[in-house]
């Protein structure tokens, strides 16, 4: 028997042993399912700023995709976003891409990465922004370290002032975030669109319009009606309360940073946070509005 069939048998055992060193990785591809800040922080910078929830269906990865750019010559702020796909290579690897349109604009972007292991929360990658008519005049790329977000789970509250509901009114929030993505009743495409959704109560005191409220909705209008969950999408969070005047108090806005500690409003050019925006629709108080920075008890 020659060396190179003696040797067949113990090359494969060591494959099995170390997948890794063979170009087959035994990292599972869900492994990527998850809230992901991608690179920067949207808002407070740097810019861009590029944050997806992700999911896995076989070996096909989607991102739901937002962020923020900063457009020289006029360094202006605009929004990006998209659904990204790509197929997971045997070793890990992954290239997602999608194109978005806007106003006449278009964006590409572009995300590499690798599934990272059992538990991980960071992996490293590159992005790359390509636009055409949107202002931006070349493309913004850069290497990427993705760090997951702590769950939008718990109590978080804050006093508000001369909103519309009162003097001094105190938000209560109790917030669930599922533990997996869900895929997004897709309207127009048969992609998959992944977001966390959001569940729990909030009660408000202080005001004569209301005292408390149930999530029953967001604003994203691929997600059915007739699902009562708020929605999170990387940094981005709509939620819907029924309140127990019949009215409805929407609060949008985004989590601060990745320890989900602060949840605020994304206005990047007043270069400190501002609160996330909440409005009323019927009732008593219909048309109140202001902004509301909710902080983690």
């Amino acid at each position: 028997m020659n060396l190179r069939r003696r040797l067949a048998p113990l090359t494969a055992l060591l494959c099995l042993a170390a997948l890794t060193s063979c170009g087959v990785s035994n990292v599972s591809p869900a492994n990527l399912n998850g809230n992901w800040n991608l690179t920067g922080n949207a808002v407070s910078g740097p810019y861009p700023a590029l944050s997806a929830a992700m999911m896995v269906v076989g070996n096909q990865v989607s991102a739901n995709a937002l962020g923020t750019v900063q457009c020289p010559p006029n360094a202006a702020f605009s929004t990006v976003g998209g659904v990204l796909t790509g197929p997971i290579a045997a070793d890990g690897s992954f290239t997602m891409t999608g194109r978005t349109s806007l106003l006449g604009s278009s964006t590409q972007i572009t995300v590499t990465g690798k599934v990272p292991p059992e538990g991980g929360t960071t992996w490293s990658g590159a992005y790359s922004i390509a636009y055409d008519g949107f202002g931006c005049v070349a493309p913004q790329n850069g290497e990427l370290t993705a760090t997951q977000f702590i769950p939008l789970n718990g109590a978080y509250a804050s006093k508000v002032a001369n909103t519309g509901l009162g003097p001094e009114v105190t938000f209560s929030a109790q917030l669930v975030q599922a533990n997996s993505p869900t895929a997004m009743a897709a309207v127009k495409q048969p992609t998959v669109i992944p977001v966390f959704l959001l569940s729990g109560e909030i009660a408000i005191s202080g005001s004569p319009c209301f005292t408390q409220g149930t999530v029953s909705g967001s604003s994203v209008d691929s997600v059915s009606s007739a699902d009562p969950y708020g929605i999170l999408i990387g940094s981005f969070f709509s939620i819907l309360y029924l309140m127990n005047d019949g009215s409805t108090l929407q609060i949008n806005g985004n989590l601060a940073d990745t320890t989900a500690v602060q949840l605020v409003g994304p206005e990047p050019a007043a270069g400190t946070p501002v609160g996330a925006s909440f409005g009323v629709s019927g009732g008593k108080c219909d048309g109140a509005d202001g902004n509301v920075i909710l902080v983690r008890q």
